[in-house]
């Protein structure tokens, strides 16, 4: 944990800072805006798990993002990722709770997206993955409780589709394979 500083509104990480601890931020509660340098790869478990982040925008140069990493942030309506994005992994629970997220982009380079990575992301409407995905499965409760989402269109090298992915979604009317 970075610090208790729960009246933290904005941070700017300097330029020089490479790495970034779990949890740094999950206790800075008030915390809305962060700007994250290029020379960082790595978004870390629950690393902004709890704040009242609004927008996130995802360097080119972060290749995964970790365990809950925004989860619980109930006030995260933007994410957008930076072209020429090599994110390779979402991990699980990572944006579990996002309840005010509408809608989200998957960079192509993404391979693998954890377990109820989208869980109770009940505002959002579309999810789109990127033309050339590498996603090959749709894991375990993916999109419960996204009671928002209309469609999903599955990228063509998905091969597996886990238990519950779509449970709760009950606005959904169309999936296509």
């Amino acid at each position: 944990v970075f610090f208790q500083a729960t009246a933290l509104l904005s941070i700017i990480i300097p330029s020089g800072v490479t790495s970034m601890g779990d949890g740094l931020f999950s206790l800075a509660t008030s915390l809305t805006s962060v700007n994250i340098p290029p020379g960082i790869t790595r978004i870390g478990n629950n690393m902004f798990g709890g704040t009242k982040l609004t927008s996130v925008t995802i360097s080119a140069n972060i290749t995964s993002i970790g365990n809950s990493a925004f989860g619980g942030v109930t006030t995260l309506t933007s994410v957008i990722f930076e072209a020429g994005s090599k994110l390779t992994s979402i991990g699980d629970y990572a944006f579990l709770g996002a309840s005010s997220l509408t809608s989200i982009t998957i960079p192509a380079s993404v391979i693998n997206i954890g377990v109820s990575a989208f869980q109770q992301t009940s505002k959002m409407t579309s999810i789109t993955f990127e033309a050339g995905s590498k996603l090959t499965s749709i894991k375990s409760s993916l999109f419960a409780g996204a009671t928002s989402l209309t469609s999903v269109n599955i990228p063509p090298g998905v091969t597996s589709i886990g238990d519950y992915a779509f449970q709760g979604a009950r606005s959904l009317t169309s999936i296509i394979i």
